[in-house]
């Protein structure tokens, strides 16, 4: 869970809800919470939507990205040409998605490509339209 602040950012997958819930160890007679499962911030429940959700948190989703990235870079000693991810279209409708860097792709357009950036940073930009 990431806390900027005093805000919470982690909200529901499906409705964009903080009303969120996760697993955690919690000791019955004191109420101590002793730990949380690996998954754990991964999908609970949504008070609003009333079910299983996947919860969303997009700083860590923006740090493991920019990890990723920089262990590329080092590694292959060049830009990524495109990234694979899922993405979530609705309550539980995961989709596999491809994400293009090439500008020569874009032209003519390829079906399998989900959408096309002039690099990482677009694609991370708030304002990148798919």
């Amino acid at each position: 869970m990431t806390f900027i602040g005093s805000v919470i950012h982690v909200f529901c997958g499906h409705c964009g809800s903080c009303h969120t819930f996760c697993d955690a160890r919690v000791n019955r007679n004191t109420g101590e919470i002793a730990s949380f499962p690996d998954d754990a911030f991964d999908d609970g429940w949504c008070e609003i939507c009333g079910k299983h959700v996947i919860l969303c948190d997009p700083v860590r989703a923006q740090t493991e990205i920019d990890e990723l990235y920089l262990k590329y870079k080092t590694e292959h000693d060049s830009e990524p040409g495109r990234i694979w991810g899922r993405i979530m279209l609705g309550t539980h409708n995961e989709k596999n998605v491809t994400i293009d860097f090439s500008p020569a792709a874009i032209t003519p357009q390829n079906d399998s490509v989900f959408c096309y950036c002039m690099g990482l940073e677009q694609a991370q930009s708030p304002d990148h339209t798919l």
